[in-house]
């Protein structure tokens, strides 16, 4: 967006009070050059015994103000005092306006500074700003408004700790920022539990419900000269990255501003290069799919996974969902998945009774995840009838839903729909609709490799590893075997190896026995693989004759040291555990 070149009087001025728009008149700011608007965005909430209510408020400012000087062709619109803080709503003083008025607020502000400035960059002192600022945020930018939103962020710096609440980080910035408002003697520590742990709770119950004095960390070591340290910090990573796009570009991936842009001082929803490094920890392999989903999920998309059973993509989803902090619905999609039984419906009996109301409405999993903010998670997609797919188009069109008789149930700015599909499976599917794909991020996800489909049933399995491979090598061959149309995905080599140490303690074998791993692999495979039909062969006569090539045919031959049938036999686990009878 470009000013009208007439609006500008040819009479230079300065503005007073290092780039404050509020002290300006008319004539000066359309005199200057700032074509970015600062807008900090505070709270007015406890902060513990020590530090003032406008804790926030006032860090956002110092924050925007630094970066307008460091930029200088930007100006710092008076602070917002006031956001959504309902979760500090039982300590005297906090002033909270809520999110849907917080939302509102924003995405007035922005329209109307529209008219005079080419980009809005607000800059957050407050984490319950989070929601309802990138809500109004994305519906900003699909307006065409030029806006960011940015959080501060810190990179780890040897043991400090940087805590979520009036703790050692905002106690130390406020000492460097408004020392006279610090109570340093009344400084005590509060509740020190990591932040997503507590999240649930205080969402639920409130600040003052894990922590009485209303501290969430520990401010007692706080100091100025640290306070000094993160803000420089990070002004100089929010300049870095405000200059590079006023400049007409994008920078390079890695460069220091983008960095910045991605692991720090953006909204992210929760979501971010920590949740890939929890993903690592319990996902095996799936590296390129976990950055793309947690992409799609930190941009506000909706996804559909496409890939063949067992290839993860549940497994997948339900990591990401876990190390985000995010509930997830899940529902499964079949013929009988009917709009009432998605969305939700009125109860007969008590419509009988009281009319059609909302107290007698029950949710069903897609108002669920609108209402709260989860993630929609649908599988067998392509198995949903049309007329309940077309209320999922709505929601991902409009982000809300209305139901008649209930009303418009709008979507909290952290729903997200995620639909997974088996493109291989066509019995009792349908073709996805155009509507649908227009709508989604897809991201296809075929087979691991043989090296991460062994450490994924190594996991699960304490044979030896040479067995292990020789299994995954059977299971891999399923898959290109001339007479199979469908294969077996890396389940069916866990269900086989855990059979196999079941069936040897049973027998009183070892499990890794030709005999014992063949009838193994026919329990496991031979339901999971689909020949052609055209072809003469069964499931079993396939699954035999791959197990025969690959592990080899069996060995009758006495053991070396002459005790024939029990050398080498692995020891019975039944004699060590209680033998369980049906019904038991």
């Amino acid at each position: 967006m470009t000013r009208p070149a007439d609006r500008r009087p040819t009479r230079p001025t300065t503005a007073p009070l290092a780039g404050l728009l509020g002290p300006m008149t008319t004539e000066e700011v359309a005199a200057t050059t700032a074509t970015t608007l600062l807008v900090p965005l505070g709270a007015t909430e406890q902060h513990g015994p020590h530090l003032p209510l406008h804790t926030d408020t006032e860090l956002a400012l110092a924050w925007a103000q630094r970066v307008a000087v460091a930029l200088g062709d930007a100006l710092v619109a008076p602070p917002l005092p006031y956001g959504s803080s309902g979760e500090h709503r039982m300590f005297a003083g906090t002033l909270s306006i809520g999110a849907e008025a917080l939302r509102h607020v924003v995405v007035e502000l922005v329209r109307s500074a529209g008219s005079s400035f080419d980009r809005v960059v607000m800059l957050s002192g407050h984490g319950g700003n989070r929601a309802p600022v990138t809500d109004a945020v994305r519906q900003l930018v699909a307006e065409g408004h030029e806006v960011m939103h940015l959080f501060p962020w810190w990179p780890p710096n040897g043991d400090r700790a940087i805590d979520a609440h009036a703790g050692r980080t905002e106690t130390s910035l406020m000492l460097h920022v408004e020392p006279d408002g610090v109570r340093a003697g009344l400084a005590v520590p509060g509740c020190t539990d990591p932040l997503t742990e507590l999240m649930p709770v205080l969402v639920e119950a409130g600040v003052g419900s894990v922590s009485p004095n209303g501290v969430l960390g520990d401010p007692t070591e706080a100091t100025a000269s640290e306070g000094e340290s993160l803000l420089s910090s990070l002004v100089e990573r929010t300049v870095a990255l405000l200059g590079d796009r006023s400049r007409g570009r994008r920078p390079e991936w890695g460069s220091p501003s983008v960095t910045d842009y991605a692991e720090a001082v953006v909204e992210t929803d929760g979501y971010g290069p920590e949740t890939l490094d929890k993903l690592r920890r319990e996902v095996v392999g799936r590296s390129r799919e976990a950055e793309l989903v947690v992409a799609s999920l930190m941009a506000g998309r909706h996804l559909l996974l496409e890939g063949p059973p067992g290839t993860g993509k549940s497994t997948l989803l339900r990591a990401i969902s876990h190390a985000g902090d995010q509930q997830m619905e899940f529902v499964e999609g079949n013929a009988e998945l009917t709009p009432a039984r998605l969305a939700g419906h009125f109860d007969p009996a008590q419509v009988m009774e009281a009319g059609y109301s909302e107290t007698v409405w029950v949710d069903g999993p897609l108002i669920r995840a609108l209402r709260d903010g989860k993630i929609l998670y649908l599988e067998e997609i392509n198995r949903v009838p049309e007329e309940t797919l077309n209320l999922l188009v709505t929601v991902m069109s409009e982000g809300e839903l209305t139901v008649p008789r209930l009303g418009r149930i709008e979507a909290d700015a952290r729903f997200r729909f995620v639909a997974a599909m088996n493109p291989f499976d066509a019995v009792g599917t349908a073709r996805i609709s155009g509507a649908i794909y227009d709508r989604v991020c897809r991201v296809a996800m075929g087979y691991q490799s043989a090296e991460e489909e062994v450490d994924i049933a190594a996991m699960a399995s304490s044979l030896p590893r040479d067995h292990i491979e020789k299994v995954v090598e059977v299971i891999r061959a399923t898959r290109s075997h001339p007479e199979v149309r469908v294969g077996s995905s890396v389940r069916g080599a866990v269900d086989l190896l855990l059979l196999s140490e079941d069936l040897g303690a049973l027998r009183q074998a070892r499990p890794t026995d030709f005999a014992i791993g063949l009838d193994c692999a026919l329990a496991a495979l031979s339901g999971r693989i689909r020949l052609h039909e055209s072809t003469n062969s069964t499931p079993e006569s396939v699954v035999t004759e791959l197990w025969t090539s690959i592990v080899g045919a069996p060995d009758d031959e006495p053991a070396e040291d002459g005790s024939g049938d029990a050398a080498g036999k692995a020891p019975s686990r039944l004699a060590a555990a209680p033998i369980r009878t049906i019904g038991s």
